[in-house]
């Protein structure tokens, strides 16, 4: 999920002046993304925060190890000059490896490493530039 910012159901945004409740909204929205898909916060395996003042950093640090207790994903904190809107002062994206739960045959539930979805982005690596043959320099003529 990415661009994900502390507002409410009607579009406001909460916690106007504090990181603190603004990165606790921020990742209640995401868990509530999540749940909608049949997940949680245990499978997010990345982070990475947007903030606007990265002195604060303790205080959105705080909120983020409050809801990934347990889990720890992995986590960068990057400072950018302005967000969406002057009053949001943190935006969070977040990677999750969402397992499908589905029943199996008659109703036994399959074991979550046989249905484990894992997309990967494609590698967006340059193709490599053709090799270019150097033509040999022509050879000094020795003087006898």
């Amino acid at each position: 999920m990415s661009g994900t910012t502390a507002t409410d159901a009607r579009g406001r945004i909460v916690g106007v002046g504090d990181p603190y409740r603004q990165t606790q909204v921020a990742l209640d929205n995401v868990v509530r993304a999540l749940r909608a898909l049949g997940s949680g916060p245990e499978e997010v395996i990345r982070t990475r925060i947007y903030v606007t003042d990265i002195s604060r950093w303790r205080e959105v640090g705080r909120a983020h190890g409050e809801m990934f207790r347990r889990t720890r994903p992995a986590t960068s904190m990057v400072q950018v000059a302005a967000l969406i809107a002057p009053e949001v002062l943190v935006e969070v994206e977040a990677d999750a490896e969402i397992v499908a739960r589905r029943m199996g045959p008659r109703g036994a539930q399959v074991p979550r490493s046989e249905l484990a979805i894992r997309r990967k982005p494609r590698a967006l690596t340059p193709r490599r530039p053709p090799r270019v043959r150097k033509r040999p320099r022509p050879r000094e003529r020795r003087r006898r």
